[in-house]
Parts: C-alpha cells; sequence; structure tokens
C-alpha cells in the first residue's frame, strides 16, 4: 500500500514539473477533457506558482505559465495543430539569466561590460533590484504521425527539449536552472539553451527501443524568454552582448524501465552558433549530458554542461546532483549545482533541501532550504565573494 502511494506520488510530481515553459513533451500525448473546436481538440494548461522567501533575501515571488494545444487528425492517422504558452514571472533581478557576475561587486567604468553566452550574466555592470518578465515562449505548428514530429516556430531547440528532468521536490525552485532564485545570487545551468525561444526547424524521432533523437535549426537567436535571453545589447545601461547566428542542436535520449533495475532516462545534446559580435572571437559550442534513475520511491539524476566561446576567451562547465525520495503524499529532496565561468571570473555553488507534500492530484506546498556561495575575481579589484541562504514556501497548483 504504501509503495503504490509514493509510486503515484512520484507519477504526479513528474507530472506536475514538466511544465512546458521550460520542457517540451514531443512524445504523442493523450489529451484528457480536451475541448472540440471543428476539427480541433484543444488542451489548455495554466500552472501557478507564488515563492515566499526569507532568510538573507526576504521576498514574495511568482510564476505563471498558460497555453494550450489544439490538435486534429485526418483520415491517414496524420496529425496536425498548433501550441502557444505565455509566460508571467516576478522574480529576482537575474533578467534571463542576464544580470552580472554578483549582487556586489565593483564596477570599473574603464573595462569592457559584455555578457556570457552560458549564463547570460553580465561582466563588469551594474545590478538591478527587482524584475518582472512576460514572453511568449510557444507559438508553434506541428506535424505528427508514426515517424516523429515536425515543429516551426518559436519553440524550445533539440538540446533543451530532449534531456530528462533532474529529480526535484520543489517545481521552480531548484538548485539548477530554477525558474524562481529565492537566493538572489544562483548562477548555475546545465540545460543546453542556446537557441533559446527564437523562431526555428525542430525535427523528432519517434522513440524506438526507448531512443528518440532530435535536431533543430535556429537561424537568428535573439529572443528573450523569461529565463532565458539572446540578445546584443542592453541598450539602457550599453552593455554588450552578442546574438547567435546558424544555431545547430542535435539531441539523443533514452527512456527504458528495466523489470529489475528500474527507470532510466538518459540525455546527450550538443548545439553550436556563430556570435554575430566582433568582440567575441569564436563559435559558441556546448555540450550537455543528462542521466536519471527511479526505482521504486527513489530518483537519482547526474547533469553536466560544457561550453567553450562563452566570451572573449571564456568557457564554461557546470554539473548538477539531485536525489527525490517519495513516500506516500510526501517528497524529500536534495540538490546541488556547481559551475566554473572564465569569462566571468565566477565560480557558483548552489545547494538545497525540501520537503513538499501533493494535496490532491494537482496542488503542492513544499519547504526548503537553499544556500548558494560565490566567489567572483572582477577586472578591477582582486577578488568578491559572496553567499546568501534562504528559507521558502513554494505553492504550486496545475489548473
Amino acid at each position: 500500500m504504501r509503495t503504490n502511494g509514493a509510486i503515484k506520488t512520484g507519477a504526479v510530481i513528474a507530472f506536475l514539473a514538466a511544465m512546458p515553459a521550460h520542457s517540451l513533451n514531443i512524445d504523442d500525448p493523450s489529451v484528457p477533457d480536451a475541448l472540440v473546436f471543428g476539427p480541433f481538440e484543444i488542451q489548455t494548461r495554466l500552472d501557478a506558482a507564488l515563492v515566499v522567501a526569507g532568510g538573507d533575501a526576504p521576498d514574495l515571488l511568482a510564476d505563471l505559465d498558460a497555453g494550450f494545444v489544439a490538435e486534429a487528425i485526418n483520415d491517414d492517422g496524420l496529425r496536425w495543430g498548433a501550441s502557444f504558452g505565455l509566460h508571467v514571472q516576478r522574480d529576482v533581478a537575474r533578467e534571463g539569466f542576464a544580470n552580472r557576475a554578483g549582487p556586489q561587486g565593483p564596477v570599473n567604468p574603464n573595462a569592457p561590460q559584455l555578457r556570457s553566452l552560458a549564463t547570460g550574466r553580465y561582466l563588469n555592470a551594474a545590478s538591478q533590484t527587482m524584475r518582472g518578465g512576460v514572453a511568449v515562449e510557444e507559438a508553434s505548428v506541428f506535424l505528427r504521425n508514426g515517424w516523429g514530429v515536425l515543429r516551426l516556430g518559436i519553440t524550445p531547440g533539440a538540446a533543451m527539449a530532449e534531456p530528462p528532468l533532474l529529480p526535484t521536490a520543489a517545481f521552480l525552485v531548484r538548485a539548477d536552472g530554477g525558474l524562481l532564485d529565492p537566493t538572489g545570487l544562483a548562477a548555475t545551468r546545465t540545460d543546453n539553451v542556446i537557441s533559446g525561444y527564437s523562431p526555428k526547424i525542430v525535427l523528432s524521432s519517434t522513440r524506438i527501443l526507448g531512443v528518440r533523437a532530435s535536431a533543430s535549426f535556429t537561424p537568428d537567436a535573439q529572443t528573450c524568454g523569461v529565463d532565458i535571453c539572446i540578445h546584443d545589447r542592453d541598450s539602457a545601461r550599453n552593455i554588450a552582448s552578442a546574438h547567435l547566428s546558424d544555431v545547430i542542436e542535435l539531441a539523443l535520449s533514452f527512456d527504458h524501465t528495466f523489470s529489475q533495475f528500474g527507470q532510466v532516462e538518459a540525455g546527450l545534446s550538443w548545439a553550436s552558433g556563430q556570435p554575430d559580435n566582433p568582440l567575441y572571437t569564436q563559435d559558441y559550442e556546448a555540450l550537455g549530458a543528462r542521466v536519471r534513475w527511479t526505482r521504486g520511491p527513489v530518483s537519482i539524476g547526474l547533469s553536466t554542461l560544457s561550453a567553450d566561446g562563452t566570451g572573449p576567451g571564456g568557457d564554461y562547465i557546470a554539473t548538477a546532483l539531485a536525489a527525490r525520495y517519495d513516500y506516500e503524499d510526501w517528497s524529500f529532496g536534495l540538490e546541488t549545482a556547481w559551475s566554473e565561468d572564465s569569462f566571468l571570473l565566477l565560480d557558483s555553488q548552489t545547494s538545497q533541501a525540501v520537503i513538499s507534500r501533493l494535496f490532491g492530484d494537482y496542488y503542492s506546498v513544499a519547504v526548503g532550504v537553499a544556500r548558494t556561495e560565490s566567489d567572483i575575481t572582477n577586472i578591477g579589484p582582486a577578488m568578491n565573494d559572496d553567499s546568501a541562504t534562504s528559507t521558502f514556501i513554494e505553492l504550486t497548483g496545475r489548473y
């Protein structure tokens, strides 16, 4: 009885955590309780979260992700339709992961103000104090048959869509690329997101023997979502950046449940693009890998990203490790993520512990503590060390 409850809890958590603003389900999903309009079945969604943060950075953070999928099927079994998603957020000042390397480091007016292409954070630039964001993060059409899916429009690229999610007991506050950051300092992300939400074409195969392949092409990556931002320049602060041309992404994923060993999910991704700014002297290239193992109530995941060309002479390495244990309607999670950005001269580590409980199938409450430590070497003075600890309550619902 307890084992069944744990399995149900894990399944519901996986369902709630797969929010389309930062993940893409490219399998052939069923459409429960769909609306019908002409030839289309329409599935709507609304994911909402509120985070009350205490500790070193008390604040009230919020995230709202809404959208729909309209799908029709013809007599030959070809499915076609459109997807739309709108993302609204209030977070600490890390616009599109695009603030400076730290919250209080000095600014040298004679040094260049440049942006890391891996995290979007700025070198030698002043910070905002709070931020809000609104962005269309899905506006695409698709064709689906027995061979796979073809998507065209604003949608995540292959490198972002294929890898599995790491286990977590909180849905938006995460050590690795969390959508909301109660510490205000988290700077680690292992997602391979370089094409962002720019218009692209994505081709994904069906899953065969547990393996699926995807490829995407983005002619011009320079679109800002809420937490992923690729652009040329912050004109208000005169900060240089670079968008990318001819972004190519390739990805493989594996998903299979073994009778004795449990479920194994894995993803491998590669992405490359050409910066359209002479200050960035080499092409951007990133390789990501992720694996997740689940057996009964236990789930463990490991993720890494290695990127070259993040800035003039810079590279970025990030790693994350996460584990979760489910017991009836309760989940217990531990996460840690660390990164080194040689362009920003920034070392960062975030760790957190979370306890959460499901209420029904679509609501949850999580209580946790997170801590981030950063070592920042700026162009002027030698070193700035900063850290923050935050306790938080996360309320999440899906409608």
